[in-house]
């Protein structure tokens, strides 16, 4: 099995290094970023429809977010969650070509999630702390689409959110957004 380049960032860290912490933090963040729309399948919740056609959970990531913050998570990983769709409304605003490479599911549902950002949308999202790898992380959505690639097993992923867990619990893994300023400049060529 080929590792994806975040996996590969993370086995190549030293663990409890400030480094192997923020790959960590972004590779939870990637993995769990569309965890809203699982919660949100009972038929009370808002959806998403175009057309008569259920595109997915309005509001999802905001969903996702609280649910990861009851079970423990930090900030610095559900920001990842909270900010995937402004990444794409920010993509959509400032890089002509990006709406042309997006699915036609993800083109209607930014209909429903604000479309490009604005001027001043753009600006504010630039300043965030994450703002780099929350770019990041959105590419490797946009990549995770292919059927054919490759990546570790569900098993892989599970045992990484548990121990990530397991050491927050116990007070020796938590770096706060600020903290974790653009994790992606230490590993920039994921």
């Amino acid at each position: 099995m080929v590792l994806p380049p975040s996996s590969l960032a993370l086995s190549s860290a030293r663990p409890n290094s400030r480094l192997f912490l923020r790959i960590l933090q972004t590779v939870l963040g990637a993995l769990l970023h569309d965890i809203g729309h699982m919660l949100g399948l009972r038929e009370d919740r808002p959806h998403m429809v175009t057309e008569g056609v259920v595109l997915g959970i309005a509001n999802h990531e905001v969903l996702g977010e609280e649910y990861l913050e009851r079970l423990g998570f930090p900030p610095a990983v559900t920001g990842f969650v909270r900010n995937h769709v402004k990444a794409k409304r920010f993509l959509v605003a400032t890089s002509p070509d990006y709406y042309d490479a997006l699915s036609d599911p993800s083109k209607m549902t930014l209909k429903h999630q604000g479309g490009p950002m604005t001027p001043q949308e753009v600006d504010a999202f630039r300043a965030h702390p994450q703002f780099q790898a929350i770019l990041r992380m959105r590419s490797w959505d946009e990549k995770a689409k292919d059927p054919s690639a490759q990546t570790p097993s569900l098993h892989y992923y599970k045992n990484l959110c548990l121990a990530y867990l397991k050491k927050c619990s116990q007070g020796r893994m938590w770096l706060q957004p600020e903290e974790a300023k653009d994790p992606s400049a230490s590993f920039e060529t994921l």
